[in-house]
């Protein structure tokens, strides 16, 4: 009889101590549960994560007014000298009877004289009132014009118009043309400027210098062993530049 008690005493305690474990494991789910349901809330409130950035992507430079206003005073500055070069470039031109003087000086040639030197081949177109005049000298051939009559009075410090000598001379000592333009300056009083320009089909000095005869205009150029040196001479040689670049412009070498 106290056997039997004593096993309905031990399944007693073994069933309330099975069911205790069974109540703790069901607590602790709903607890779990709760805890996952509180998480899922508070993950729904927060914002969506961001995407990664790229490292590669430009960013936006923040400038400020400082550095705005250097870049347009670089800018400026840049265009500035742009256009002083290209209005350089056009003063050269015009100079060396290049770019849109020679289309002028080509139309108003219309009615001129032509000089055909058949010794020495070269030609060159004069207006038809221009007056001729000698031809050598004991050491060149020289070709000469006036805008004056030959038997007109002329002081050598002032002549009374514009006189043009071609002289063509051998190059006996092979100077450059540069030798050659530097040697044709020692003659000169003051040198104005000086300009590169095509006479013919090859390279010359173009010089605005004073001489002691009045202002004048120098052209030097070497084809082969010729040096041919243009002398344009007087009070109206800077008046009278669009003939001078005119003849400069026929000159056929």
């Amino acid at each position: 009889m106290g056997s039997k008690k004593m096993m309905i005493a031990l399944v007693s305690l073994l069933v309330l101590v099975v069911g205790a474990f069974l109540l703790f494991f069901l607590l602790d789910d709903e607890q779990s549960s709760d805890v996952d349901e509180q998480d899922s809330a508070s993950t729904a409130l927060l914002p969506p994560p961001s995407e990664p950035r790229d490292l590669d992507a430009p960013s936006l430079e923040v400038r400020s007014d400082e550095e705005e206003l250097e870049d347009q005073l670089d800018a400026a500055v840049e265009q500035a000298l742009q256009e002083a070069e290209e209005e350089s470039s056009g003063d050269a031109e015009a100079a060396s009877g290049d770019g849109t003087t020679s289309d002028v000086t080509a139309a108003s040639r219309e009615g001129w004289t032509e000089y055909n030197n058949t010794l020495y081949d070269y030609a060159f177109d004069v207006p038809s009132e221009w007056n001729r005049g000698p031809e050598t000298t004991p050491t060149a051939w020289v070709a000469t014009y006036t805008t004056y009559r030959s038997d007109a009075t002329s002081n050598v410090n002032e002549l009374p118009g514009t006189k043009l000598e071609v002289v063509v001379q051998e190059n006996t000592e092979g100077l450059s043309l540069d030798e050659l333009a530097a040697d044709t300056k020692l003659l000169a009083t003051a040198v104005h400027s000086e300009t590169t320009m095509t006479l013919g089909e090859y390279e010359a000095r173009r010089i605005e210098a004073d001489l002691p005869s009045g202002r004048s205009v120098l052209v030097v150029a070497v084809r082969d062993l010729d040096v041919f040196t243009l002398t344009f001479t007087g009070r109206d040689t800077q008046a009278d530049a669009a003939e001078v670049n005119g003849v400069l412009e026929s000159f056929v070498l």
